[in-house]
């Protein structure tokens, strides 16, 4: 995904330099491609020594101590606009995969008060869900 792409999902947002990404996470997270928010300036030797990262999102006085090859966008609350970026990528894009309809084992126990949410929930088989138990979305 390109960084560009994230512009409609939050305002205020001001791209430096484009980037593409695929993968979402923390400064100190090795995941190819990774997509991550600086905060300010003491994390700046995490992100040129994580060789995994292509793209941040950070404050005005921090843009310019990002490397030229690394995708930027300037936000004035990098680590908030960051996490509303995610849950936009989760709630509203494929960017984390497909949803599906959950899915409940036929051997599976789920008490009548439990909450399971009507998708991206896997209840295996021989499971049980006591009273009250909520089990969110992305849950197996």
């Amino acid at each position: 995904m390109k960084l560009s792409q994230l512009l409609s999902f939050e305002h205020g947002l001001r791209v430096i330099c484009d980037g593409d990404f695929t993968n979402v996470g923390t400064i100190t997270d090795v995941r190819h491609d990774l997509f991550t928010f600086i905060g300010s300036e003491k994390y700046i030797s995490d992100l040129k020594s994580n060789h995994s990262v292509s793209c941040v999102i950070t404050n005005q006085a921090c843009s310019s101590l990002i490397p030229s090859h690394i995708g930027c966008i300037v936000s004035e609350d990098p680590r908030l606009s960051f996490y509303k970026l995610h849950n936009n990528l989760v709630q509203e894009t494929a960017f984390y995969g497909p949803s599906i309809p959950s899915e409940i084992h036929e051997t599976a126990i789920v008490h009548p008060t439990a909450y399971v949410a009507e998708k991206d929930v896997i209840i295996g088989p021989n499971c049980t869900i006591g009273p009250g138990s909520v089990i969110l979305e992305g849950s197996v």
